[in-house]
C-alpha cells in the first residue's frame, strides 16, 4: 500500500482526487470547512466513484446507515488497531462492504449482511446483500444484462477494458456465477 496523496481539509479532497491515481480513499468524518458527509455527497455530485472507508471517533454517535448510503464503502474507527485497519482496507478495495462492530453496538444499529438498507446507485435494493457488489459493479450487471458487448460497455463507463475485466472478475466471484449469460440471467432475474 503506498500513500499517493493527502489532504486536511474537506474542500480539498475533490481537487486531490482529480490530481491522483488514488485506488481507495480513507475519509476522516471530522474535518474543518465541511464535513465527511458533505464530501460524500460532492463526490457523488462530481461523479467519483472511488472505493471509501471513513474514518470516525470511536466515542462519537454517527449515522452509519447515512454513511454507508452516502457511497462510503466501510466505517471504521480511528483507534482501531493498525491490523484492524488493514483488513478494513483490502476488503473495501475488493468492493465489499466492512464497519467496525465496535461501532456497530456502540450506535444502536445491526448492519447485518442481510440488512435491507442497502441501495444501489439508483436507490433500487440491493438484492445481493451478502456479496454486496459496489455501485459501479451493478452499473456492468445492468448494462450485460441489457446484453451489450464488454467493449461497449466498457466505452460507456469510461474505463479501459482491463478494469472492465477486474470488475467482472470481482462480480463473477461475489454472484458465483460463470460467464455472461449467467450474469445477465442474474441481471434480469433480480431486476438490476
Amino acid at each position: 500500500m503506498e500513500v499517493v496523496a493527502e489532504t486536511a481539509t474537506g474542500d480539498g479532497i475533490i481537487q486531490v482526487l482529480k490530481k491522483s491515481d488514488a485506488n481507495i480513499l480513507l475519509l476522516d468524518l471530522e474535518m474543518p470547512e465541511i464535513d465527511g458527509f458533505d464530501v460524500l455527497r460532492n463526490m457523488h455530485v462530481a461523479g467519483f466513484e472511488i472505493p471509501t472507508l471513513v474514518l470516525t471517533e470511536e466515542e462519537g454517535r454517527i449515522d452509519l446507515r447515512t454513511a454507508l448510503d452516502l457511497g462510503a464503502a466501510g466505517v471504521i474507527s480511528k483507534s482501531a488497531a493498525t491490523a484492524q485497519l488493514l483488513v478494513a482496507i483490502r476488503e473495501v478495495y475488493q468492493g465489499l462492504t466492512w464497519v467496525d462492530r465496535g461501532l456497530q453496538n456502540r450506535n444502536g444499529v445491526n448492519l447485518s449482511p442481510d440488512d435491507p438498507f442497502r441501495r444501489d446507485g439508483q436507490g433500487r435494493a440491493n438484492p445481493l446483500r451478502g456479496s454486496e457488489l459496489t455501485p459501479r459493479e451493478t452499473e456492468v450487471v445492468a448494462l450485460v444484462s441489457q446484453g451489450l458487448r464488454y467493449k461497449e460497455i466498457a466505452s460507456r463507463l469510461t474505463m479501459s477494458p482491463h478494469t472492465l475485466n477486474n470488475h467482472l472478475r470481482h462480480i463473477f466471484d461475489k454472484l458465483r456465477v460463470k460467464g455472461r449469460v449467467e450474469l445477465a440471467i442474474y441481471g434480469l432475474k433480480h431486476k438490476i
